[in-house]
């Protein structure tokens, strides 16, 4: 019996199990379209999260920011998609990508580092708050919102 179970494994895989296999996807493509997938939700839940921010710009604006933070976070080896929503909120928020909000350039040193994920995350948000704090400030200064 396992015999014969084991022959029809082996004609199923040969035959392909009945699928056309020049319509399979490239590990690549299902790579791409998991990532769209994951980006698609990223942008949906900003707008869902953040209604007051996201209303002044559209909903394709919004995709486009988190497909450039994405790309942004790419090259720097940063991949979680809790990521790629807190740079694309700051976007939002401030108007600048994380990496050009810096004009110490701290955060793209953070960005360029050799650390891990977690530690870049969470340095980054440490220093969005001191760049926050001085923006609140400059704010109480000159008047400005």
């Amino acid at each position: 019996m396992k015999k014969i179970l084991l022959l029809f494994i082996c004609l199923f895989a040969v035959i392909g199990c009945g699928f056309d296999n020049t319509n399979t996807l490239t590990k690549q493509e299902l790579i791409d379209q998991h990532d769209n997938k994951l980006l698609r939700q990223v942008g949906e839940n900003l707008i869902k999260d953040f209604p007051e921010l996201t209303k002044k710009y559209s909903k394709k604006a919004v995709h486009q920011a988190v497909r450039e933070n994405f790309e942004l976070a790419k090259r720097h080896n940063i991949v979680l998609t809790g990521s790629i929503y807190l740079f694309t909120a700051y976007q939002l928020f401030l108007g600048k990508p994380v990496n050009k909000l810096d004009e110490d350039g701290l955060l793209q040193d953070i960005l360029n580092s050799d650390e891990d994920e977690h530690v870049k995350i969470y340095r980054i948000k440490k220093r969005m708050i001191q760049l926050a704090s001085k923006i609140d400030n400059r704010a109480i200064i000159t008047g400005e919102q």
